[in-house]
């Protein structure tokens, strides 16, 4: 299952893609009725389970009443509607002269300022976009993904974040460690502005690191396989709809994922420099 959340809130985030605590979502949503403590620790033989359900209480996805627990989650199982529709269609059309970077860059600005107040489960079948940001004062990735642990640099850095398990990073761990983005990304920079130029670059962690997520590719020279733009050369798109606005964040969350999926710009990174 998919679960939407405030990224702002890293706490939360962590808790919400623990393991343990998604077992435990999986045991209450289809449990009978609220289960008790005892009946939770016989389904869920965890030594921290009791820490989880503290901490999901304090952050109010479960609620403790008469020694019962109760998920406190909305689950929603419909896509689009027309009004979604009908406003991504405007967004559509407001940004048809655009180039793409612009239109991520508009998209991802929209993207980080839709807080959800209490996180939101969406079933596996609905559509929905995430836009991954990694910044330092040199250089900013935005990646749009339709996967919550796509391979891309800013997961690299959130799975690092939240401390988590990801098989999918293990080699990056082997080969940088616990390397701090900011620094990655000052070291970077400095290869692209290198191969912008045509100049020799020394082989290193940061450089096979861009060739592991397909960032660059080697073909007698080195070779940028994403959008790399100066931020002073990027116009921002001033473009209001007001029916936006009035949406809910999960609806705005779903117009994003429509406009996504309608410019073609899903699996797709740039490189913003500052």
């Amino acid at each position: 299952m998919k679960i939407l959340v405030n990224e702002a809130n890293q706490k939360l985030q962590a808790l919400l893609q623990n393991t343990v605590f998604q077992e435990l979502l999986v045991f209450m949503e289809t449990s009978a009725e609220a289960p008790t403590l005892r009946k939770i620790k016989e389904k869920i033989a965890h030594p921290k389970i009791e820490k989880i359900l503290d901490d999901s209480i304090k952050e109010q996805v479960i609620l403790r009443e008469n020694k019962r627990y109760y998920l406190n989650l909305a689950v929603v199982n419909q896509s689009f509607n027309q009004e979604v529709d009908q406003v991504a269609s405007d967004f559509v059309l407001g940004m048809v002269n655009f180039p793409n970077v612009q239109k991520m860059i508009m998209i991802e600005s929209l993207y980080q300022a839709i807080d959800f107040e209490t996180p939101i489960i969406l079933t596996e079948d609905i559509p929905v976009v995430y836009a991954e940001t990694v910044e330092s004062d040199l250089l900013k990735v935005i990646s749009f993904t339709n996967d919550l642990w796509a391979y891309n640099l800013p997961n690299f850095f959130k799975y690092q974040k939240l401390q988590m398990t990801r098989l999918e990073f293990s080699n990056l761990d082997k080969l940088l460690g616990d390397v701090d983005p900011v620094y990655f990304l000052d070291q970077i920079f400095v290869i692209i502005e290198k191969i912008m130029r045509g100049e020799r670059i020394r082989k290193s962690i940061f450089l096979t690191a861009l060739e592991e997520f397909g960032y660059v590719v080697f073909d007698e020279k080195w070779i940028l396989t994403v959008a790399v733009i100066e931020e002073a050369d990027v116009d921002a798109i001033n473009l209001l709809i007001p029916s936006y606005e009035m949406l809910s964040p999960l609806h705005k969350r779903q117009v994003l994922t429509k406009l996504v999926t309608d410019l073609e710009l899903f699996n797709k990174t740039v490189m913003i420099k500052k």
